[in-house]
């Protein structure tokens, strides 16, 4: 037999939002840029950092989540203290957040609404694994909260 035996592990969608429901915002750049035939591209990231003590134990990175004091700071196009702007770039308090398991029907991206958000029955004890095959978390942006998924449309993958 030829070729690398793999073991597939199932993945387990999770949804991570605010204890409170109330929405948050992540901290991203935007640019619009031109190609070489002088087309315009728009284009974003989202930026990372170190994770809580709840995000540990789902992912080694985590998007950096705005405090509602801090987003017109964020925002503000006029704003260039470069260092006022990176100590806002840390990790969000745990204690504020919540994860939990959903059932994949929040996978497929036709799929909107609670029954996204409701939580899943555990089948059994095994780890859960957020990320594609190339390390990616991914994530799905739902009205009520940040799930995390396998990939599907509708989700960005963060490496």
């Amino acid at each position: 037999m030829r070729g690398k035996i793999i073991d597939v592990q199932e993945k387990q969608p999770i949804c991570i939002r605010m204890k409170d429901h109330n929405t948050f915002m992540f901290a991203g750049l935007f640019s619009v840029w031109k190609n070489e035939k002088g087309e315009e591209l728009p284009s974003f990231t989202i930026i990372t950092t170190t994770p809580n003590m709840l995000m540990a134990e789902i992912h080694s990175r985590m998007p950096v989540i705005l405090k509602e004091k801090h987003f017109n700071e964020w925002l503000n196009r006029e704003n260039k203290n470069i260092e006022d702007l990176k100590n806002l770039l840390i990790s969000y308090p745990a204690a504020q957040m919540e994860a939990y398991a959903v059932s994949k029907y929040v996978s497929n991206s036709r799929n909107e609404g609670p029954e996204c958000m409701k939580k899943a029955i555990p089948m059994d004890d095994s780890p859960i694994n957020p990320t594609n095959e190339n390390g990616h978390l991914l994530l799905r942006v739902t009205r009520s909260g940040l799930c995390l998924d396998e990939g599907g449309i509708g989700s960005a993958g963060i490496k």
